[in-house]
């Protein structure tokens, strides 16, 4: 199904039939995410993860995508190869009262955990 909309793409590195590395990529409007990179331990010297990234990213964009963004995570190779670092921020609510307790309560948790462990690492 993801397959025939387009979305999924996999891309695969493979030497005498054996699979030396695999990509797990989706695309949506003008980007794709790069879910998952893996490779053969045994090919390592080779880089073949690398290789694979560079072949996609080239994919994407002889294919009109204008981002291939390499998700959360850190991974070094992030570092050197993203253009933009973009921060996540994630937003809970709550649709009953139950619920509403339900965060209230994680917020004081949280506080008080904070507080407690703020005056356990304060010198005396």
């Amino acid at each position: 199904m993801l397959v025939k909309a387009g979305l999924l793409r996999l891309f695969v590195i493979e030497l005498d039939g054996v699979v030396v590395a695999i990509s797990v990529n989706f695309v949506q409007n003008d980007r794709m995410m790069a879910w998952v990179t893996t490779y053969d331990p045994d090919f390592g010297r080779a880089s073949p993860g690398m290789v694979l990234i560079f072949d996609y990213v080239q994919w994407s964009f002889d294919h009109g995508l204008g981002v291939v963004d390499l998700l959360c995570g850190g991974e070094t190779f992030k570092d050197r190869l993203a253009s933009e670092v973009v921060p996540l921020r994630s937003t809970i609510g709550a649709r009953t009262m139950k619920g509403s307790l339900a965060l209230l309560a994680q917020g004081v948790r949280q506080k008080l955990g904070a507080a407690f462990s703020k005056k356990l690492v304060e010198p005396a």
